[in-house]
């Protein structure tokens, strides 16, 4: 029952400084917002390692070991990745992955990109990837490409947080001025 006292004694202190808390609330979010934008571009920029396209067999250079991320990207709604096997190997031997439990999408206007598989780079240096289910005389296609990523789903995903909560707040802080402005105390 306090609590609820509390909120209701808040709401109309919130009410006649609004005026002076909405404006800062406003550019303090808004610049919070472009912050979050930056950094997931950055974040997605900075995570991506290698661009191939699509072909039955290449060889793909890494410079760093660790987990990577394959992911195919293309048009939208293309089909061409349907039904295709993807594997990379050392040295003959396969390397070990699995496969995108959650398979993230990032789509802008005109191109798609999912996660299809994770692999354990043991070392750096030369692999060969072998898709299958690919004719066996399909040339490179430059429209549809295979990107190896570094992991960074978490990163962005709080990055994507972030603008959902600022954005919240921009609108928040515009209602709660534009409603200032347009009460009967605020008006001469």
């Amino acid at each position: 029952d306090s609590h609820r006292e509390a909120m209701i004694s808040f709401i109309p202190y919130l009410s006649e400084r609004a005026l002076w808390i909405a404006p800062p609330v406003a550019v303090g979010s808004l610049a919070l917002l472009f912050t979050f934008i930056r950094d997931v571009v950055v974040t997605v920029k900075q995570a991506r390692l290698v661009s191939v396209p699509l072909a039955p067999v290449q060889e793909i250079d890494f410079t760093e070991k660790g987990r990577v991320v394959l992911c195919s990207e293309g048009p939208l709604l293309s089909t061409r990745f349907s039904g295709l096997a993807y594997e990379l190997t050392l040295v003959g031997r396969p390397v070990v992955s699995r496969p995108s439990l959650f398979r993230a999408r990032t789509t802008g206007l005109s191109r798609a990109r999912m996660e299809l598989r994770y692999y354990e780079l043991p070392v750096c240096g030369r692999y060969v990837l072998h898709v299958e289910g690919l004719p066996a005389h399909a040339v490179a296609d430059p429209e549809h490409r295979l990107v190896f990523m570094r992991p960074h789903l978490a990163h962005a995903m709080l990055d994507v947080i972030g603008i959902v909560v600022t954005s919240a707040f921009i609108i928040a802080a515009l209602v709660l001025f534009v409603l200032a402005l347009t009460s009967p105390e605020a008006l001469p």
